[in-house]
Order: C-alpha cells, then sequence, then structure tokens
C-alpha cells in the first residue's frame, strides 16, 4: 500500500512537471509582433469574447511535423472556455487552414459582432508544410486574410495569433490591433495562449528568424550566394527583423562599455557590457542583444551579425540589470576567397547593444552603439587557438 501511495506521488509529480514544463516553454517561444495597446486584454472593459479562425479549436495546428503524441492539446477555445469567466463565442470561418471557401465567413462576421472582442487564430499547420510539402509561398493560406479584413471591418478589437513552422506574412496584420506569433506550442498552446493575452504572462520572445514582406525580398533557391539572405545579408527593409520582439513594459539601455577599448590586437577578446533597465509598469523579461560589424571588410562578410545575447528575468519596474558578453576573436572574423581560411582583419568595428537589431523601426527600445579597432597583420584565427 505505502509503495502505490509513494508511485500515485510520483505519476502526479510527473504529471505536474510536464504539464509546468509544456506550458512555461510554450509562453517563453511566444513573439508579440504588434500591440496597439489593446493587449493585455482588460477583462472589465469586454464581456463576451468571439473565437474565430481554422486554428481557434483546431489540435493540429498546435503540433510540428515530427511531434510526438501529446497526452492531451489544449487548444485557445478550450483556454478560455475554462478560465476567462467571459461569454466565449466561436465561428471557424474556413473548414481548414487551407481556407479555400468563403462559405463560414457569414458565420464568423455574425458571431464577431455578437462579441466585444475578436481573436482570430489562424496560420498554418503540418498539413500544408513540412518534410516532402513545401509551401509555394509565405502568405496566410487561402482566404485567410480575406476573413481577417472582414472582421476587422466589424468594428471590434481585432488580434490575431499565428501558428506556424516558418513564418507567415500579410498586409492584413498592419489593420488589426496586435499580432501574436504562438509557434507550434504543443499540449500547453492554448492556455500559453490566453496567459499572454491577457496579461498573466509578459512575453519576452523575439523572433529567431528574419520575416520577409514578400517573397520578392527572398533569392531565388537556385541562387547559392549570399545576397539578401537572412538578416546578415539582406539590405532590404523586411516585415519583422531577426531579433525582434515585444513586451507588455518598456526597457531602455544606458552604460554601455567595452574592455579593452584601445590596443587591441588580432586574437583578443573585447568584453561588452551593457544596462538595462525596466521604464515601464509592469515586471517584464528582456533579451539583450549585442551585434557587430566590420566598417571596412576586405572581403564580400556580413552587414551585421549577432555576437551575444542574454535572457534577463523578471525585471521589477525601476529596476536593472547588468549584462557581461565576451566577443571572441572567432566572432570577427572573415573568410578569404582563397583557401576558405577564417582570417581576423585590422580594421574598425562597430558594436550595438540593445533590445533588438540596429536601426529596427518597429523596436520599443533603444540601441547604443560603440566601435573599436583592431590593430596589426592580418592572421588566420589557428594562429588565435593555437596559442
Amino acid at each position: 500500500m505505502r509503495n502505490s501511495i509513494k508511485l500515485l506521488v510520483i505519476l502526479v509529480s510527473v504529471g505536474d512537471y510536464i504539464y509546468l514544463g509544456s506550458k512555461f516553454t510554450a509562453q517563453e517561444s511566444m513573439v508579440l509582433l504588434r500591440n496597439d495597446g489593446t493587449l493585455p486584454i482588460n477583462f472589465g472593459a469586454f464581456k463576451s469574447v468571439a473565437l474565430i479562425g481554422p486554428c481557434a479549436d483546431d489540435p493540429d495546428c498546435n503540433t510540428g511535423d515530427y511531434n510526438p503524441q501529446p497526452a492531451y492539446i489544449v487548444t485557445p477555445r478550450a483556454a478560455f472556455l475554462n478560465r476567462s469567466g467571459l461569454t466565449v463565442n466561436y465561428a471557424s470561418g474556413c473548414a481548414d487552414v487551407k481556407c479555400t471557401s468563403s462559405a463560414g465567413f457569414a458565420s464568423a462576421v455574425t458571431t464577431a459582432r455578437s462579441s466585444d472582442f475578436v481573436v482570430y487564430v489562424g496560420g498554418i499547420s503540418h498539413t500544408i508544410e513540412g518534410e516532402g510539402h513545401d509551401r509555394a509561398n509565405i502568405f496566410l493560406p487561402g482566404l485567410q486574410s480575406d476573413l481577417i479584413t472582414m472582421l476587422v471591418q466589424v468594428g471590434k478589437p481585432v488580434v490575431v495569433v499565428l501558428t506556424h513552422g516558418a513564418p507567415v506574412v500579410s498586409p492584413v496584420y498592419a489593420s488589426v490591433n496586435a499580432v501574436l506569433s504562438a509557434g507550434y506550442a504543443g499540449q500547453e498552446a492554448g492556455n500559453a495562449v490566453y496567459a499572454v493575452l491577457t496579461g498573466l504572462y509578459n512575453p519576452a520572445g523575439h523572433t529567431v528568424v528574419t520575416w520577409y514582406t514578400n517573397g520578392s525580398q527572398l533569392p531565388a533557391m537556385t541562387n547559392y550566394s549570399m545576397v539578401n539572405r537572412t538578416y546578415r545579408y539582406m539590405t532590404a527593409t523586411p516585415l519583422y527583423k531577426f531579433g525582434y520582439g515585444l513586451s507588455y513594459t518598456k526597457f531602455n539601455y544606458s552604460h554601455f562599455q567595452l574592455s579593452p577599448q584601445t590596443d587591441i590586437k588580432p586574437c583578443d577578446s573585447v568584453e561588452m557590457k551593457v544596462t538595462v533597465t525596466n521604464i515601464g509598469s509592469v515586471v517584464g523579461s528582456e533579451v539583450v542583444q549585442f551585434y557587430a560589424t566590420l566598417t571596412n571588410s576586405p572581403v564580400t562578410t556580413a552587414h551585421i551579425k549577432l555576437v551575444g545575447f542574454n535572457r534577463v528575468e523578471n525585471l521589477s519596474q525601476g529596476a536593472h540589470a547588468v549584462v557581461t558578453v565576451s566577443m571572441d576573436p572567432s566572432q570577427m572574423t572573415v573568410i578569404y576567397d582563397f583557401g576558405n581560411v577564417p582570417m581576423i582583419v585590422p580594421g574598425e568595428y562597430q558594436v550595438y547593444a540593445g533590445g533588438s537589431q540596429p536601426n529596427d523601426h518597429n523596436s520599443p527600445s533603444n540601441v547604443l552603439s560603440l566601435s573599436f579597432t583592431i590593430t596589426g597583420d592580418p592572421i588566420p584565427l589557428s594562429n588565435c587557438t593555437s596559442n
């Protein structure tokens, strides 16, 4: 009997751990892409919410191509029904993520009109993107953008939640109140979405790829040069840059320092230190990012590259943290065409510290900049590692 009780306790503990771990991971991975102040949802201002879209209640939207079989999947609709206390109205609008028919649009619009607030959950799923079946373009599939446009025209606040692996883009994002990238968030997807939308969890995720505005910004697959590929070589302005993400609070960066500041030789590491302060009104976490560029490279190299980052957890209002990252010699290399040898070359390096890339017009925080100069002769990186 005693052993049976112990086993039951272990099973319950493991179940709780899986639940908490799944929810925590899902929340941390989500990226708030747009917010005009509508989020987090103010429950005092609304009595009803419309959950609309092909992924609002479809478990298939929450798992990727190679997912394990989860014990359960909580959809966004289920989460709102279980936790919000609001009247939850629902209409899929589209039969699935392909959304090839507008037959369900009228019902979706009626549902939106009878609600105070609209949460549209759509995007893609493993049914149209995965191993052996790529998408033809990067846009929201089928008629999903048309449905969102009709929901916006109702005049209620509209939040778009995207399920996806690779990015899904649409011009309609500019007309909605908020956009949340949820990815394939797994079995706790619905609860994680609910926590972010309602402010139970303050989002701190940042994009891990570049969100191109449209396919014309992407080089052809047969073009194997790095021109315009990834944030490091792209010259056009994307929809959302690599490293971008919003929060319900605001951060300010100050006291950016380098060490050493002068007499830097090839093979020297450079320590970068910056202070980040929560200047907003709620507790929040921040991903502090450091970027670098060689201003006068003798060969073709990245325009900019991430050289370090650190996540600062749960800064309260007015609190600050000092983040230190070391830029080692391997992050200062360029590749010479002869022999594909990584080389460290003398020249000026511009370095940046902030919550995003420099010159990101969407970024809510400031980005600081300093420079340092490497003197001496070019040397192979291998000379550094052998010292």
